[in-house]
């Protein structure tokens, strides 16, 4: 016959090296004492609730009501303090069957100083190839040639990237890219500007007069987007992307190559950056220097609108380092060494430079909605150093370490914006759809490994993974669950750095706010066939459909170009660890 014990709560501290005893009084529903006469007790402590392996025994002994559980010190010093624990004490009936729960609980373990080495913060592990709830197991190459990934261009009856309700996170209201287009050719007409003069006054023209062409009447009419009053800033919704890659190099070979002239991490354009029509938001990185550009055209152009910068990586940095001297005829942040030239570092190059080592890299742009343009900024108090500094302020950088998942900011350094006629930085529209529907071909679309959805400067690289959200993250969105008693474990998972699925289903996002594309979530990743085509990499969040998936293209679809780590602890070569 059971006791019909009242189970009990109670956690405790077990002192990590030192003999433990704790006793235990077993009580009934009414709050009397219950004596044990018979049956056996057993005490065990566990990793976790949903674990089935007995990490820990207690030896236990009963007197009356009274039941002690006990370690020894030898014992209590295996105990790992890098978690918490469960435990519980259970009784069973001398029929063998019987059995009861006296007490349950959670066991948090003190360390002891000792001659063992705890470090300071406990994290996940990738080489296991699983961070959190998110695989890290798979990769993709990309040759360099036509290879990229893109949000889905339909035709006809297909889905295409908002058809299913996700929001073009990208868009920015302002003149569209195709209006500055015809207006331009209305002001080359008139005779006084050319070239890409006559594109700035068509510009500046449709932000202070809102106007839009249609090309089927061939008439002009007042668009739909307001116009920017003297002293405005061009601001846009926030986001948050983050991206790995690695430094260039061939699985299928096992050699390092040189990298790409221009190559681009991922972009939102409705064209690549060298297009008077291709303003947009861009990752790219130049001879192994990461940059991000919001705007278009290239580095000391003093047309076109466009601000961007250098990003200086925290880890993986080569030991090759360029200066930067130009002085261009636009905004520049000043030099940084004797008013000359400001050091760009730059990411690993084994194949051209001694001591450089092959790595994956790990990069989060983020987006607070702040300004990236003025237009008429000396209509303004400020001055133009204190404008560009809250053009700076509305983005942040991260690297996260692939070792340990711990995030850190990276600076955005070495800024560059446009500002030879009445207007700073970027202050067109992205992608807005107020009076163009942008179908097909000449929408604005998000790629990654391209620029603006097309084959020019792909980036000669290894795919590991492309997430997004609508919304701008703060640095412990990204790091995930942390604890300063090292009361929980793992630590930093539930963070859109590293466990983006594990992010999304804690905070309850759907396809249309969060798209997690992963090479090591594809479908048919283990599927090894002649017609296995991986050109379809689904968003892994919670109600995705056909119009949320990112597409390979070129030969990025190929099986022959899905690669498996063979070690998952290489995603994390050359990090180093940290401790706090």
């Amino acid at each position: 016959m059971a006791l019909t014990l009242n189970k009990q709560t109670e956690n405790f501290v077990l002192d990590q090296g030192a003999t433990f005893i704790k006793t235990f009084t077993a009580k009934n529903t009414a709050g009397g004492n219950v004596v044990i006469s018979s049956g056996t007790t057993e005490a065990k402590l566990r990793q976790s609730i949903d674990s089935s392996n007995n990490i820990h025994a207690f030896s236990t002994s009963v007197s009356g009501s009274n039941v002690t559980i006990s370690m020894t010190a030898t014992n209590t010093a295996n105990v790992s303090a890098d978690r918490r624990y469960v435990y519980d004490i259970e009784f069973t009936q001398s029929d063998t069957s019987t059995v009861e729960r006296l007490a349950e609980g959670i066991v948090t373990i003190s360390p002891h100083a000792g001659d063992r080495e705890f470090p300071d913060i406990i994290t996940e592990s990738i080489s296991d190839g699983q961070w959190g709830s998110t695989y890290w197991t798979d990769f993709v190459r990309n040759d360099g040639s036509k290879d990229r990934l893109v949000t889905w261009k339909g035709s006809g009856t297909e889905l295409e990237w908002g058809d299913s309700g996700e929001d073009r996170w990208y868009e920015m209201e302002g003149p569209h890219h195709q209006d500055i287009e015809e207006m331009a050719d209305v002001v080359v007409a008139e005779g006084t500007y050319s070239s890409h003069e006559a594109w700035d006054q068509a510009l500046m023209r449709l932000v202070e007069y809102p106007n839009t062409y249609n090309s089927d009447t061939d008439t002009w009419s007042t668009g739909s987007y307001a116009a920017l009053s003297d002293g405005e800033a061009r601001s846009g919704d926030p986001f948050t992307v983050c991206s790995v890659f690695s430094s260039p190099f061939n699985p299928n070979t096992d050699e390092d190559y040189d990298p790409d002239n221009h190559g681009t991490i991922w972009a939102a354009a409705p064209y690549h950056s060298s297009r008077s029509r291709g303003g947009g938001w861009r990752l790219q990185t130049k001879h192994n220097r990461l940059s991000f550009q919001i705007g278009h055209w290239n580095r000391n152009q003093d047309n076109y609108n466009r601000v961007d910068g250098y990003l200086k990586p925290e880890f993986g940095v080569s030991a090759n380092v360029y200066f930067e001297t130009h002085n261009p005829d636009c905004y520049q942040d000043p030099f940084e060494i004797g008013n000359q030239r400001t050091n760009i570092h730059q990411t690993m190059n084994p194949n051209g430079v001694d001591g450089d080592v092959r790595m994956w890299y790990h990069i989060t742009c983020v987006y607070n909605g702040g300004p990236v343009g003025y237009w008429k900024p000396s209509t303004r108090s400020e001055s133009e150093e204190e404008l560009i500094q809250n053009i700076k302020d509305s983005f942040k950088f991260y690297q996260t370490n692939l070792l340990t998942g711990k995030v850190h900011e990276i600076k955005w350094y070495h800024i560059q914006a446009s500002n030879k006629h009445d207007y700073l930085g970027f202050i067109q529209g992205v992608g807005y759809r107020g009076d163009r529907q942008e179908v097909g071909s000449t929408g604005t679309f998000f790629g990654a490994f391209c620029d603006g959805s097309q084959n020019a400067f792909v980036f000669k690289s290894n795919w590991g993974g492309t997430w997004v959200t609508n919304t701008a993250l703060s640095h412990s969105d990204l790091q995930g669950d942390t604890s300063e008693t090292k009361a929980s474990q793992p630590f930093r998972v539930n963070g859109f750095s590293m466990d983006p699925l594990g992010w999304a289903t804690k905070y309850n996002k759907d396809a249309t706010n969060t798209w997690v594309w992963s090479p090591s979530h594809h479908p048919n990743r283990t599927e090894d066939s002649s017609e296995n085509k991986k050109n379809e990499y689904p968003n892994i969040t919670s109600g995705a459909s056909d119009s949320n998936d990112l597409r390979a293209l070129g030969s990025m679809d190929d099986k022959g170009y899905f690669y498996t780590m063979a070690d998952n602890s290489f995603w994390a070569n050359n990090y180093p660890t940290d401790t706090a």
